[in-house]
Protein backbone atom coordinates (compact mmCIF):
# COMPACT_ATOMS: atom_id res chain seq x y z
CA UNK A 1 0.00 0.00 0.00
CA UNK A 2 1.39 3.42 -1.04
CA UNK A 3 1.00 5.88 1.95
CA UNK A 4 -0.53 9.55 0.92
CA UNK A 5 2.05 11.91 1.51
CA UNK A 6 0.68 16.17 2.06
CA UNK A 7 1.78 16.66 -1.76
CA UNK A 8 0.15 13.33 -3.07
CA UNK A 9 -3.22 14.76 -2.02
CA UNK A 10 -2.33 18.69 -2.93
CA UNK A 11 -1.49 17.48 -6.31
CA UNK A 12 -4.27 14.53 -6.82
CA UNK A 13 -7.70 16.02 -7.55
CA UNK A 14 -9.00 12.12 -7.05
CA UNK A 15 -7.77 12.57 -3.32
CA UNK A 16 -9.63 15.54 -2.75
CA UNK A 17 -13.01 14.38 -4.56
CA UNK A 18 -12.92 11.05 -2.11
CA UNK A 19 -11.92 13.04 0.78
CA UNK A 20 -15.22 15.41 0.56
CA UNK A 21 -17.61 12.55 -0.87
CA UNK A 22 -16.44 10.11 1.83
CA UNK A 23 -19.03 10.46 4.78
CA UNK A 24 -16.66 8.98 7.49
CA UNK A 25 -14.08 11.54 6.99
CA UNK A 26 -14.33 14.38 9.44
CA UNK A 27 -16.39 17.51 8.79
CA UNK A 28 -14.49 20.22 10.20
CA UNK A 29 -11.63 20.32 7.39
CA UNK A 30 -14.93 20.29 4.96
CA UNK A 31 -16.33 23.41 6.40
CA UNK A 32 -13.25 25.12 6.49
CA UNK A 33 -12.52 24.51 2.79
CA UNK A 34 -16.00 25.94 2.29
CA UNK A 35 -15.34 29.07 4.18
CA UNK A 36 -12.06 29.56 3.21
CA UNK A 37 -13.59 30.05 -0.85
CA UNK A 38 -16.02 32.15 0.60
CA UNK A 39 -13.33 34.22 1.72
CA UNK A 40 -11.57 34.28 -1.01
CA UNK A 41 -14.33 34.75 -3.07
CA UNK A 42 -16.30 37.51 -0.76
CA UNK A 43 -15.72 41.50 -1.64
CA UNK A 44 -15.60 41.81 2.47
CA UNK A 45 -11.95 41.20 3.67
CA UNK A 46 -10.03 41.44 6.94
CA UNK A 47 -7.80 43.50 4.78
CA UNK A 48 -9.39 45.05 1.62
CA UNK A 49 -8.42 44.32 -1.72
CA UNK A 50 -9.32 47.85 -2.91
CA UNK A 51 -7.65 49.81 -0.01
CA UNK A 52 -4.06 47.83 -0.10
CA UNK A 53 -4.42 46.21 -3.01
CA UNK A 54 -1.20 44.01 -3.11
CA UNK A 55 -1.82 43.44 0.53
CA UNK A 56 -5.31 42.59 0.16
CA UNK A 57 -4.14 40.06 -2.39
CA UNK A 58 -1.94 38.24 -0.02
CA UNK A 59 -4.47 38.00 2.72
CA UNK A 60 -6.74 36.26 0.54
CA UNK A 61 -3.68 34.08 -0.72
CA UNK A 62 -2.68 33.19 2.91
CA UNK A 63 -5.83 32.14 3.82
CA UNK A 64 -5.84 29.62 0.84
CA UNK A 65 -2.97 28.14 1.21
CA UNK A 66 -3.22 27.70 4.92
CA UNK A 67 -6.66 25.90 4.14
CA UNK A 68 -5.73 23.93 1.58
CA UNK A 69 -2.47 23.12 3.03
CA UNK A 70 -4.20 22.02 6.47
CA UNK A 71 -7.03 20.24 4.25
CA UNK A 72 -4.55 18.53 2.21
CA UNK A 73 -2.70 17.05 5.30
CA UNK A 74 -5.87 16.24 7.21
CA UNK A 75 -6.92 14.26 3.91
CA UNK A 76 -3.38 12.46 3.19
CA UNK A 77 -4.04 11.31 6.86
CA UNK A 78 -7.37 10.31 6.82
CA UNK A 79 -5.97 8.48 3.49
CA UNK A 80 -3.26 6.63 5.20
CA UNK A 81 -5.87 5.52 8.11
CA UNK A 82 -9.17 4.75 6.50
CA UNK A 83 -10.05 1.24 6.82
CA UNK A 84 -8.94 -1.04 3.70
CA UNK A 85 -11.83 -2.11 1.46
CA UNK A 86 -12.61 -5.74 2.14
CA UNK A 87 -12.40 -7.90 -0.71
CA UNK A 88 -15.58 -9.81 -1.59
CA UNK A 89 -16.47 -13.14 0.14
CA UNK A 90 -16.30 -16.12 -1.61
CA UNK A 91 -19.48 -18.70 -0.92
CA UNK A 92 -18.72 -21.97 1.20
CA UNK A 93 -19.00 -25.10 0.32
Amino acid sequence: MRRATLLSVLSSPRAWARFFRDKDAPKGPKVLAVLAVLYVLSPIDVLPDFALPIVGLLDDLGVAAFASAWLASIAARYENNKPEALPPSTPGP
